[in-house]
C-alpha cells in the first residue's frame, strides 16, 4: 500500500520595495491575503500564527525601513515598530495622492467600463464593483469613497459614480429608480 506524499506550498510574504501608494495598497492586499492563508495553514499544522506570520518591518526593503524610520516617523529604526509601520501605510494609502483631488469623473470615465462579454449578470455586476473597488483604492480615493456604513455623503458619492458607468442603458435606469425609492 502507498501513501500519499504531503503537498506543501510555500507561502511568501510580500515585500516593500517601494514607498508610494500604489506599492503600499497592493502590499497591504498582498499581506491580507498571506495573512488569511498562514491562518488557514495554522489551523491545519497547530503552529503559532504569530510565530509563523513574518512582520511587517521585516517586510520592507531595508533602504525603505530605512528611509521611513528617519524622514517620515523621525525614529531611530531599531525603536520602530509594525503598529508604528502599520499607522503609517494605513495614513498613506487614506489621503489622496501628492494631497491632490483628481478627477474624478474623468477617472471613472475612462478605467470603468462594465464588461458585457459575460453571460452571468451577476458576476458581471461583481466584477463591474471589483474594479471599482480597485480603482478607489490606487487612486488613494478611500477616504472619500472607501467602504463603510451605507450612510453619509461617501455612500451617496459611491452610488452616484457607480450608476454612472452602468450599462446597458436599461440596467441603469433600473437602478436609478431603485435608488431613488431607497
Amino acid at each position: 500500500m502507498t501513501v500519499p506524499q504531503p503537498i506543501f506550498e510555500v507561502v511568501a510574504a510580500p515585500e516593500l520595495a517601494v514607498w508610494s501608494q500604489a506599492a503600499i495598497t497592493t502590499f497591504m492586499r498582498e499581506r491580507k491575503q498571506n495573512e488569511t492563508k498562514i491562518a488557514e495553514r495554522c489551523g491545519t499544522t497547530g503552529e503559532v500564527q504569530e510565530a509563523v506570520t513574518r512582520s511587517i518591518r521585516t517586510s520592507l526593503k531595508p533602504r525603505v525601513l530605512e528611509h521611513v524610520a528617519h524622514y517620515i516617523l523621525k525614529k531611530e529604526m531599531d525603536s520602530v515598530t509594525d503598529v508604528m509601520l502599520l499607522a503609517e501605510m494605513k495614513r498613506k494609502i487614506g489621503g489622496m495622492v501628492n494631497d491632490r483631488v483628481p478627477d474624478v469623473s474623468r477617472l471613472f470615465a475612462n478605467e470603468l467600463k462594465m464588461d458585457l462579454s459575460g453571460v452571468d449578470v451577476e458576476a458581471r455586476i461583481a466584477r463591474y464593483f471589483m474594479s471599482f473597488d480597485r480603482l478607489v483604492e490606487e487612486s488613494g480615493l478611500s477616504g472619500m469613497l472607501g467602504r463603510g456604513p451605507a450612510v453619509g455623503e461617501g455612500m451617496k458619492m459611491r452610488c452616484k459614480l457607480l450608476l454612472i458607468h452602468v450599462t446597458p442603458e436599461i440596467l441603469k435606469v433600473d437602478l436609478t429608480r431603485m435608488v431613488e425609492l431607497t
